[in-house]
């Protein structure tokens, strides 16, 4: 089994909203090509119904299915709503 390496080459995908749909995991599929493993980083909103733990499974689930593991191909972390890079 794959074990996420933090050393290691990371694609990276910022995530907005609390759905994930099979565009999602299109975008997931071409950033693991790229580098083998990718950090889903689900950004902080300020509205009511945000729920981190929720989104998490949402994704974990989706992804599962496609045959991806947490911890291994990809990790999910909570990040500020970034708006400038």
């Amino acid at each position: 089994m794959k074990v996420f390496d933090w050393a290691e080459p990371t694609a990276m995908i910022l995530h907005h909203r609390p759905t994930w749909h099979c565009e999602d995991i299109a975008r997931f599929r071409s950033a693991l090509k790229k580098t083998g493993q990718v950090v889903i980083m689900v950004a902080e909103k300020n509205e009511a119904d945000f729920n981190f733990v929720k989104i998490l499974h949402t994704i974990e689930t989706a992804l599962d299915k496609e045959g991806f593991t947490r911890g291994g191909e990809y990790v999910i972390v909570l990040t500020p709503n970034i708006t400038h890079v």
